[in-house]
């Protein structure tokens, strides 16, 4: 089964990037709750210290009232962390998984999300795509590796360890 599972929706990868695009496709693009499976798969393929732009429409906003309420509650990636310490709410998983990211690398979206909205949520806003890319390329150097996930609710970068 394993092994089905990473035919169908695995992508092998040399090494990990500095910036990754991840594109969230309709259905899971309906809000920032599914489209967070997308940002959870980009991580996979992202550098420490990394850029990953999150590309989802979001039609029906952010979705998830415990796992916006947490986020946006919360001034850091970490005091979110520590609020999920205290105690489990469901949607807090999807809370902290963003949260985590937070810690080591920098999330940016370009969403139909009020620009007022996402920032709450740790993510960076952004208008449209070729300013996120440009802005990223500009922040980690015209040299700096860029993957791009075209189905990233979906694909799951798998990074292969060198033989030795």
């Amino acid at each position: 089964a394993i092994d089905k599972a990473n035919e169908v929706f695995a992508a092998p990868l040399k090494e990990k990037a500095d910036i990754v695009v991840s594109v969230v496709k309709f259905p899971q693009d309906i809000d920032l709750y599914q489209a967070q499976k997308g940002i959870d798969n980009a991580k996979l393929a992202l550098k420490k210290n990394g850029i990953m732009i999150l590309v989802a429409k979001c039609r029906d906003g952010i979705g998830g009232k415990a796992f916006a309420d947490l986020l946006g509650s919360c001034e850091t990636p970490k005091a979110a962390l520590d609020k999920i310490e205290q105690g489990y709410v469901l949607g807090y998983h999807k809370a902290a998984k963003m949260a985590e990211i937070g810690l080591w690398a920098q999330m940016w979206g370009v969403t139909d999300v009020a620009p007022d909205v996402i920032s709450k949520l740790f993510i960076t806003p952004f208008s449209d795509l070729q300013t996120a890319v440009d802005k990223a390329l500009e922040e980690k150097g015209r040299n700096a590796s860029v993957l791009f996930l075209m189905d990233g609710g979906l694909t799951v970068p798998l990074v292969r360890k060198a033989s030795t």
